[in-house]
């Protein structure tokens, strides 16, 4: 036990990973299916909410402590410039890499038709919906998604995890006023605002000391529900080779690139330290869920400054 106690993050959300799958596969073959669902999976519903509850405060906190730290408004325009410029390229790249994986692997082939037809007729109008939001984004002006990008309500947008672009906007807003202002004259909010990045930041290492609980309960649930059912389980498994070749492709050919290219960062420690929000990433599939492991990661595991 003092081993594991000692052991990285990673390691133990491994280890509650295999041993989600092996209870998974115990229960199913118990016929126990309803105990998993009624005592053993609310308990990773219960981490995912507590990982989306702390994401907006911590970005929203974290950001502002992170620009108000920044030396000068022409170096933040830098900065801005180069981040802006590596998020748009590398969506751009993950997008190509999407489409080309799953039109190499077409994991939807191995989907059985019987499911097809049920689920099709289950989510018909959540698919007519998403139908009609294509052909109005193909109507929208290409500027639209900077229009999106500026909330009309600030509170709506804090209290709204798929709001997560207008939140950074509004903290990124929020630091440059105090950096104009000056920290002499908003010494008292400033203050407040690194005492609540530290709080939230503890409260996100908190937090993460259950990952693996979390990821464990996910992960039996998870087999529960498709063990019985062999077609959907390899049609899962078709998706999740489909991701994990994609995501194995972004770890060993494109992050070396950007780490060769613009950084001087050791690669094996760039893997050791974003491991565990792969594996949480992969075994939650959310990426607000994610995210205050990643900044904690960023922040203490390379040492990526708040500026």
């Amino acid at each position: 036990m003092k081993i594991l106690r000692k052991a990285p993050l990673y390691t133990k959300i491994l280890i509650g990973m295999v041993l989600g799958i092996i209870i998974g596969l115990i229960a199913s073959s118990l016929h126990l299916e309803k105990f998993v669902s009624d005592w053993i999976e609310p308990w990773g519903t219960i981490f995912i909410k507590l990982l989306k509850f702390i994401a907006v405060p911590l970005v929203f906190l974290s950001l502002i402590h992170g620009v108000t730290s920044i030396k000068s408004i022409s170096s933040m325009s830098r900065l801005g410039i180069r981040t802006i410029s590596l998020y748009l390229t590398t969506t751009v790249i993950a997008v190509i890499l999407g489409l080309l994986m799953v039109n190499i692997i077409k994991p939807g082939n191995f989907f059985p038709t019987e499911k097809s037809s049920e689920f099709l007729e289950t989510y018909k109008s959540s698919i007519e919906q998403r139908e009609h939001d294509m052909h109005h984004i193909e109507e929208q002006s290409p500027l639209q998604f900077v229009v999106d990008i500026i909330p009309d309500n600030l509170f709506s947008s804090l209290t709204n995890n798929s709001n997560m672009l207008q939140v950074i906007f509004i903290a990124i807003i929020i630091g440059i006023a105090i950096c104009i202002i000056g920290k002499e004259k908003t010494s008292l909010t400033c203050k407040i605002i690194d005492e609540g990045n530290i709080i939230m930041m503890k409260i996100t290492h908190i937090i993460m000391e259950f990952a693996p609980i979390g990821v464990l309960c996910l992960m039996a649930d998870l087999i529960t529900k498709l063990s019985g059912d062999m077609e959907m389980f390899a049609a899962l498994g078709m998706y999740a080779l489909t991701v994990i070749v994609s995501l194995l492709i972004i770890t060993f050919i494109v992050y070396p690139a950007i780490l060769y290219f613009f950084t001087k960062r050791n690669i094996k420690d760039f893997y050791k330290t974003i491991l565990p929000v792969q594996i949480l990433a992969f075994s939650s599939s959310s990426s607000s869920a994610t995210l205050p492991l990643t900044i904690e990661c960023a922040e203490k595991g390379l040492n990526i400054s708040n500026e």
